[in-house]
């Protein structure tokens, strides 16, 4: 499986961990994978760096500090990035809910 696939599908998998019992229709993880994974290419078309985060933090488990060090930048452009990413993708993905 592709490292793309396994990302867009973290948030299905937060989802139906949270609350096993809880049964997330096929219908319903479709519409989180494809929400996922638009706001995901698009905060790629315009901030790819940011994107790259995301990635390394939800498929990599990767700290700051380790992500630092994959991109080349310092541990303050990090948590930059991932702190701007989170906000976006809660926006665009809270936006895409209505």
């Amino acid at each position: 499986m592709h490292a793309r696939n396994i990302v867009e599908s973290a948030p299905l998998v937060r989802c139906t961990s949270r609350c096993p019992k809880r049964q997330v229709s096929r219908s319903k993880a479709a519409e989180i994978s494809w929400r996922w994974t638009n706001a995901l290419r698009s905060l790629e078309s315009f901030a790819p760096r940011q994107a790259r985060i995301v990635e390394l933090r939800f498929f990599g488990g990767l700290s700051l500090v380790e992500m630092a060090e994959v991109l080349d930048v310092s541990v303050g452009t990090v948590r930059r990035d991932w702190s701007l990413a989170r906000a976006w993708l809660y926006r665009e993905l809270s936006q895409a809910k209505r």
